[in-house]
């Protein structure tokens, strides 16, 4: 799903339909996975281990 999407970010925010269009995927998987997904914590924040800075979404790091 990861490859199909291309991260997890972009998995949560997809439909269900979308998610229905992943080879082997069926109604009822893609509603489970919506499910889950909605229901998991936040992920932590990413952190350039070089640096130690936090990087935004968009893979830029903060001020």
């Amino acid at each position: 799903m990861i490859k199909h999407f291309g991260s997890v970010k972009r998995l949560k925010q997809a439909t269900i339909e979308q998610i229905c269009e992943v080879p082997g995927f069926g109604r009822k998987t893609a509603e489970a996975v919506a499910v889950a997904l909605a229901q998991a914590a936040p992920a932590a924040p990413a952190v350039n281990t070089a640096t130690g800075e936090i990087m935004e979404d968009d893979g830029g790091t903060t001020a």
